[in-house]
């Protein structure tokens, strides 16, 4: 059976908040699960580390730096920390209104990734969201 991700908004509807259902025809009769979503799991959080240490390496070897405005502004090389407090939490919360990764659900992990992606993509940094099949 497919899932579909829903969000009851404030006149009461289930919004569809990915594209599980665009290919549904008027009048199609479809059965749909409703839960709470599932938080994300270890292996995922290992991947959410793991993406900060790829996307600091991919920033450094790219020769972006972090400005921060200690008595005056000071370049510094990115780490997985200054990706995770400076990029990550910030979208997060923007997205998700949640100010810990540990409260993410599988799906919002992929949204806040697809986020930062696509900015650091026109930049011309991409790193790829980390799989199992690529190593912790």
């Amino acid at each position: 059976m497919t899932k579909a991700l829903l969000v009851k908004t404030d006149k009461g509807y289930f919004m569809p908040v990915d594209d599980t259902l665009k290919n549904i025809q008027p009048g199609e009769v479809i059965e749909v699960e409703l839960g709470k979503p599932q938080q994300r799991t270890a292996l995922q959080n290992n991947a959410i580390h793991k993406y900060f240490r790829l996307l600091s390496t991919s920033f450094n070897d790219a020769g972006f730096t972090v400005e921060k405005t200690l008595s005056k502004p000071l370049d510094m090389s990115w780490s997985e920390t200054l990706v995770k407090d400076l990029i990550w939490r910030p979208v997060m919360f923007a997205i998700t209104n949640k100010k810990s990764s540990t409260d993410l659900t599988a799906s919002e992990i992929s949204v806040v990734y697809e986020e930062i992606n696509k900015y650091t993509a026109s930049k011309g940094v991409h790193v790829p969201f980390p799989m199992r099949s690529h190593g912790k």
